[in-house]
């Protein structure tokens, strides 16, 4: 198969525009090879012409790692035939499911009805030949299969002869479950399984309801069938989002303490709260036009950008409570307060918009991961802005009163920073000293392509030995299983055995041969078990190795909450060359030292070049042999024959090379994805001899981490780029952005610092953390040389200017910086199921700011004091300060 089949095939393949790698396994009378192209190309305009080079009965069908089912259902009934019963599924359930709006595709997976064909090596006690002799007579044998081509059925065979007999006196002919079809267990019994495959715009729980409604209706119709549900997608997304909320609602309870404390007033505490509602509708409502969905992703993005929401307000109710304590009216007050913070507001707003919407186009699967937070986080800047200009000014005038306004924070901060400005060359070695402490972390700190989140779903691929049948795998399987329930946190288990090559398409975990079997382990939510994920993962794998012999391979993985997270084996090494045998033997011997390796866990390779019999079952009276296989799945056996000559259970290739991959999983906390794949890679070419034509690549994760955190990073300079840009033309002096951008490398001491105590890893999610962080420390520093500015251009010098103007800032500053912490905290150290994921997020945001608000308040008047010594050039920001509105 692999010299006739797919290396041939390979070649043809391997010219298509636009292809980056190709992949194939080669197994008895199946070929499969996967084409590969860059993410976010449309694949299904190469099926004609990848078609149109396919040797006849080949077929295209689509391959979507990442796109697993919405529902699976286990459906079975007591005493029914599996030939009627498949052919009842195919032809009134998978119809069913299939009209339901919102499903992409339907499949069915288990056991397919086989015409079994045994030849006898002789009729009462005459001899029909010599089986070996039968072997070597090509055209004997295919006299018989063109005897049974297009065979409508096995009553035909009465009419047949086999030479001068007639056909089922030659014969044992059996009618069933073939010996190599595919099998599926669920909780323990035997049945089918339908997956059902939603597509990209698609509501999880909607469509879930709908086909629950479709399940109801097909039970009345056929009362003898068993439904369960074997997986529920929706189930975790409901889970997620009802988690989300309750982050949401405990965040606005803490914005509402945080505001409180800080302005010590129940009126403007209130007002503030009340904007909160009115940007969410606002948001909400812009979700429309743009066909977005109120999902996980979305709400985190929510989550995320709920500080935000009140930040514009804060500003402007402090504003307006200065004026009032200089006398004014609640008109003229709120009047003056909002304009007169109204540049830094719309300011502060557009570099943080700017800083998010590079990732907006970043590409890739990037882009796709993101984009679902990325957009209602800028939205909801966008309704903070239009609140802020519109609400806030209302409801100030009508109900605040500004009582609370003292000047405490105002006296003790001009005191501290009177001496930080006296030592400000000391101040700012200080920081620097901190900024170079922090860089000696990095080493200390992974890198993963998305951190682990314990979802409550596990994923378990199991291989027998090469020479395993489809029924020595389905055994081994059981035993797995069996293991599984005994675990009290395993709720259901589905299992699927062997591989259905008349699929209508695969997933990343669909790939297989008949020594091969997975499973989906839905486990009980986090907070109603003892046990992480992990722990149950590496006590099954324990129990599973030791209590069920003649596995081969065994890998248990969490399954993951982003479609980044998707990768089986996240570190995975492909050692390729030409010679089958010394290419096991570098595979066999880098796995050991792989298992050696801190943080690596269930070190496995891809394939062992084994043997496998052809004998697939054994018929009534004696052992038997595969001879051939006819277009209609007819199978010819010989029975009491030599056995043939064994074939290789399967042969891998990576870009048209034979390949055998050494991979591994990883666990939170340990190292990351980067560093046990640098590791894996270093011992195996250190320690092991390569000869010439061999070689190590690194797969897994690493391609798609390093073009995620090329994106990412791109964005990043991008984003720096455009802020910088914004600031020069909104102030017209290219030094006050410079005293801004100057700080970012100074507050990565807080998020290294961060990231080690919490045991988190550089990850995509850690520098999509990075980019809001930088956004969000501009619109604290800008706030306050905007005032400082101001007092400048009235007269005032420049230490002066700051020991007025940074002052009256202090409150606004420390009370939005407080409020994001009141809102990320709980997420960074104590994440709820399925928002771990986004747990480095928070933790660079807590980290970040933390520092940067030290930075903001003594560390940019340093660097303020130290450039400026003359008054500042009038900006655009003078625009908003012309004249005085009026109520």
């Amino acid at each position: 198969m692999e010299t006739s089949v797919t290396l041939p095939l390979e070649r043809r393949l391997a010219t298509f525009p636009g292809l980056l790698h190709t992949r194939s396994m080669s197994m008895h009378e199946i070929s499969v090879v996967v084409l590969e192209f860059p993410y976010g190309q449309d694949a299904a305009r190469h099926l004609p012409q990848v078609a149109a080079v396919l040797p006849p009965g080949s077929r295209v069908v689509a391959y979507d790692p990442l796109n697993l089912p919405v529902l699976s259902l286990a459906v079975h009934a007591q005493g029914e035939d599996s030939l009627r019963f498949r052919q009842l599924l195919e032809k009134e359930g998978l119809e069913a499911f299939r009209g339901v709006p919102g499903v992409e595709r339907v499949s069915l997976f288990g056991p397919r009805t086989q015409l079994e064909v045994a030849l006898r090596s002789q009729v009462a006690g005459a001899p029909l030949g010599k089986p070996d002799q039968l072997r070597l007579d090509p055209q004997q044998l295919e006299e018989l299969e063109r005897s049974l081509r297009d065979l409508p059925d096995l009553e035909e065979l009465a009419r047949r002869q086999w030479g001068e007999r007639p056909f089922l006196e030659a014969v044992a002919v059996r009618q069933g479950p073939g010996h190599d079809s595919p099998r599926y267990r669920y909780n323990g019994h035997d049945a089918f399984e339908i997956n059902i495959f939603q597509n990209a715009r698609a509501s999880s729980p909607a469509l879930v309801s709908a086909l629950r409604a479709q399940v109801r209706l097909l039970q009345k119709a056929h009362p003898e069938l068993v439904i369960e549900e074997a997986y529920n997608n929706a189930h975790f997304v409901e889970v997620v989002q009802a988690n989300v909320w309750l982050e949401l609602l405990l965040a606005i309870g803490a914005t509402g303490g945080v505001v409180w404390l800080f302005l010590g007033e129940v009126r403007g505490t209130l007002i503030a709260l009340a904007t909160i509602p009115a940007a969410l509708a606002l948001t909400l409502v812009s979700f429309v036009p743009l066909g977005l969905s109120l999902n996980s992703t979305s709400l985190i993005g929510l989550l995320l950008a709920l500080g935000r929401l009140v930040d514009d307000t804060i500003i402007d109710l402090h504003a307006v409570a200065s004026q009032r304590a200089l006398g004014k009216g609640p008109c003229e007050a709120a009047v003056d307060g909002c304009s007169e913070v109204r540049p830094a507001v719309v300011s502060s707003t557009l570099v943080l918009a700017l800083a998010i919407l590079p990732l907006t186009w970043c590409g890739g699967l990037t882009q796709d991961m993101f984009v679902g937070i990325l957009w209602p986080f800028l939205l909801s800047l966008g309704a903070s802005l239009v609140v802020s200009l519109t609400l806030t000014p209302v409801l100030a005038s009508l109900f605040y009163r500004g009582g609370g306004v003292g000047r405490r924070w105002e006296n003790l901060y001009r005191g501290w920073l009177r001496t930080a400005l006296g030592a400000g060359p000391l101040i700012l070695g200080m920081a620097l000293a901190a900024s170079y402490l922090s860089w000696m972390m990095v080493p200390m700190i992974g890198s993963e392509m998305m951190p682990l989140a314990d979802t409550g779903l596990l994923y378990v691929e199991m291989e027998g030995q090469p020479n395993s049948s489809t029924q020595e795998t389905a055994r081994l399987a059981a035993g797995v299983e069996e293991v599984l329930r005994r675990c009290p946190e395993v709720v259901g288990v589905s299992c699927e055995v062997g591989m259905d090559a008349q699929a209508a398409g695969l997933t990343g975990y669909d790939l297989g041969g008949p020594h091969s079997a997975r499973m989906l382990v839905t486990l009980r939510d986090r907070n109603q078990r003892r046990r992480d994920l992990w722990a149950i993962a590496d006590d099954v794998y324990a129990r599973a190795l030791h209590d069920v012999p003649g596995i081969r391979r065994l890998l248990l993985k969490e399954m993951g909450s982003d479609v980044m997270a998707s990768a089986m084996t996240p570190v995975e090494l492909v050692l390729s060359g030409p010679n089958l045998k010394r290419l096991s033997w570098l595979a066999e011997q880098t796995r050991d030292l792989g298992r050696q390796i801190r943080g690596l866990h269930m070190v496995s390779t891809s394939w062992s070049p084994g043997r496998a019999p052809r004998v697939l079952f054994r018929p009534p009276g004696g052992p038997g042999k595969v001879l051939g296989e006819t277009r209609q799945g007819v199978r010819l056996v010989l029975q009491d024959g030599k056995p043939w000559p064994d074939d290789l259970a399967q042969i891998e290739h990576q870009d048209q090379q034979r390949s055998i991959s050494v991979s591994g999983v990883l666990r939170r906390g340990g190292p990351g994805s980067m560093r046990l794949s640098m590791d894996l890679q270093m011992a195996s070419q250190s320690q092991l001899p390569y000869p010439a034509g061999y070689r190590a690549v690194q797969r897994g994760e690493m391609l798609a981490m390093m073009d995620s955190f090329d994106r990412l990073l791109t964005g990043l300079m991008v984003a720096i780029g455009l802020i910088y840009g914004s600031l020069v033309l909104w102030f017209r002096d290219w030094r006050l952005p410079l005293v801004l951008l100057l700080t970012i490398p100074l507050e990565l001491a807080g998020v290294l610092t961060a990231l080690v105590l919490t045991g988190q890893t550089f990850s995509s999610v850690f520098l999509l953390g990075l980019v809001v962080l930088h956004g969000m420390d501009m619109t604290a520093g800008i706030l306050l040389l905007d005032r400082v500015e101001g007092l400048r251009r009235s007269g005032l010098t420049a230490r002066e200017a700051l020991l007025e103007g940074a002052p009256q800032r202090v409150r606004p500053i420390l009370m939005t910086v407080a409020i994001t912490l009141a809102v990320m905290l709980p997420l960074a150290l104590f994440p709820r199921t399925g928002m771990d994921a986004y747990a480095p997020l928070a933790t660079v945001i807590v980290g970040g700011l933390s520092v940067s608000a030290l930075l903001t308040l003594f560390v940019i008047p340093a660097l303020y004091s130290l450039l400026f010594t003359r008054s500042g050039i009038p900006g655009l920001a003078n625009a908003w300060r012309e004249g005085e509105g009026e109520c």
